[in-house]
């Protein structure tokens, strides 16, 4: 690039990174809010003897969301487009499951979905991680005397060669105003804080020699980031293709060129747990629950501060009497008339009016997070939980609320999936073994290069509305077999006969097993019962499904086994 090129396309780079960050600055200040009301901050009282509780009810309901949300396991799903496409999907569904165990994709999925449930919105972006490490290892020879001799190597080995799914942060994250959605956004800015040496070490970058680490551009915290360079990727849509410039310190161009990634989209998947119309970002569980966590620390305060003045009272003394300093305790004694010493209380009790004014509060805090009422604070008054219809209507509005917000995390996922697919099939070095767990059957193995991972595949997420189809399924058929066992005698003594067979069928189709597997072989009878020995003389048995409490009237006797 020409030094003119240079100079003009980091002109237009300003122009749009400052258009972009005039209304994100306000959002920074909202995240902020949401994340002081999330750790349960509260501003210090002027007096010392006002109390200061501060329970973190936010962080409770987003906790419990946040739990609600999150599988504990998630497994990838790959599906071909065409028939024939069937094995390799297979291979690559195992391999995309292999490298999330590498990059750790379990443990930042908690993450990504609690920034959203803070935020309002959140952020993950798809990488191909290329890393090297040096190491050394220990080899073995053997010599004319059969005793090895060890030899250490220092060798480079790659760490990892696959894609990564990495959370970011909201707060650095820019789009231009126009955009509705990560789709017709035209540009996108992310900004990182990474050291010289970093930048220096992954080769992709030049122009390198113009920075210094301290060499901050204006507004930068150099308390927080010190020693660091401000590296801001701008991701931009141009002819149908999206190109990359990495500006570092906002005025020096390290890098630009087309889109390193062929998926041509950006490498950013977006999620909001209540989304807006027309807005990239969403509500926040936290913004819409903050105020009611502040009234409950305001009335906890001031019941406790109430109490504190009716159990210490302040006193009314006489300005004549001489010793001014009254101290009541168990146990004291005043010297002076009690028309000169007189104990104030508050007037009126806040004490019943308070606690009923909080039980207000946390039902309104359970009914607009959509939480189940015991673990959001909400006590019995609020619905009864008693019952079977209590606890029926808690479930199912709890479970259609978060189902909802689990399916728009659902959706980034499957962004996320779609991308590590085409960069796997893009990027892949050589030829990687493949662990196939076959259950029972034990692991397999198998080699796969990127020539068989090519083709046209689908990334699939479990519907949320599936899921929650499966669990009710599941909850109707314990609850009926908890029924029909519990009323077997009953139905014995009223001619009722109850196959528990079926019943044990139902309940485990309903978690997806085969019956089968839990019926043992009907033992046959001992042959010396069956003939009488050691018995009664002369005792029959009746075969097996007889009626022995109604015998044939037809004259015919219940024949002996």
């Amino acid at each position: 690039m020409i030094e003119g090129d240079t100079d003009k396309l980091l002109q237009r780079f300003t122009t749009c990174f400052a258009a972009a960050k005039a209304p994100h600055q306000s959002r920074v200040e909202r995240y902020k809010r949401c994340d002081e009301a999330y750790n349960a901050i509260l501003k210090p009282s002027d007096y010392t003897w006002q109390s200061d509780l501060h329970p973190p009810y936010v962080a409770q309901v987003v906790e419990l969301l946040a739990a609600n949300l999150v599988d504990e396991n998630p497994r990838a799903k790959v599906v071909p487009s065409q028939p024939y496409y069937a094995d390799s999907a297979k291979l690559h569904e195992a391999l995309l499951n292999q490298q999330r165990e590498i990059d750790r994709y379990a443990e930042k999925l908690p993450i990504f979905v609690l920034q959203g449930l803070i935020r309002g919105i959140t952020v993950a972006k798809v990488i191909w991680r290329e890393e090297w490490i040096k190491t050394k290892v220990r080899s073995f020879q053997k010599t004319a005397f059969d005793a090895p001799y060890e030899t250490i190597k220092e060798v480079t080995t790659p760490l990892a060669q696959q894609p990564g799914f990495v959370v970011v942060d909201a707060k650095n994250f820019l789009w231009d105003p126009s955009a509705t959605n990560i789709d017709n956004a035209t540009e996108v800015f992310h900004v990182t804080y990474q050291t010289l040496s970093s930048l220096k070490a992954s080769g992709v970058y030049e122009n390198l020699d113009q920075l210094q680490s301290d060499d901050a551009p204006p507004g930068f915290d150099q308390d927080k980031r010190k020693n660091r360079v401000e590296v801001i990727e701008w991701w931009r849509k141009e002819n149908n293709e999206i190109y990359l410039t990495v500006v570092a310190n906002q005025r020096v161009i390290i890098r630009d060129e087309c889109s390193p990634f062929w998926h041509g989209h950006f490498p950013f998947a977006i999620a909001t747990p209540i989304p807006e119309m027309f807005a990239v970002e969403g509500k926040s569980i936290v913004e819409m629950i903050a105020d009611i966590q502040a009234a409950l620390w305001e009335m906890q305060n001031h019941r406790i501060d109430n109490t504190r003045f009716m159990s210490n009272a302040a006193m009314f003394v006489d300005p004549a009497v001489e010793q001014q300093d009254f101290r009541v305790f168990p146990g004291a004694m005043l010297h002076a008339r009690p028309d000169q010493v007189q104990a104030w209380q508050p007037n009126t009790s806040i004490l019943g009016p308070s606690v009923q004014a909080e039980e207000l509060l946390k039902g309104d805090l359970q009914n607009l997070s959509g939480a189940v009422g015991y673990l959001s604070g909400a006590s019995d008054a609020q619905i009864d939980q008693n019952t079977a219809t209590g606890i029926s209507i808690i479930q199912s509005m709890a479970s259609k609320r978060i189902m909802r917000m689990k399916q728009q995390f659902l959706y980034a996922l499957k962004r996320v999936g779609e991308q590590q697919i085409a960069l796997n099939q893009q990027l892949l070095p050589k030829t990687v073994a493949i662990r196939i767990d076959r259950g029972a059957a034990g692991l397999e193995w198998k080699a796969a290069s990127p020539a068989e991972l090519q083709g046209e595949y689908e990334y699939r997420v479990e519907d949320a509305s599936e899921s929650l189809v499966r669990q009710e399924k599941r909850a109707e058929a314990l609850a009926k077999a908890n029924f029909l066992s519990a009323n077997f005698q009953l139905a014995q003594m009223a001619g009722v006969t109850i196959d528990m067979k079926k019943i044990i069928e139902d309940v485990t189709e309903a978690f997806d097993e085969d019956p089968g597997k839990y019926f043992a072989e009907q033992q046959l009878p001992n042959p010396a019962l069956v003939s009488g020995e050691g018995g009664m003389a002369g005792a029959t048995t009746p075969p097996i499904g007889a009626d022995v409490m109604n015998p044939p009237t037809d004259g015919g006797a219940v024949p002996a086994v």
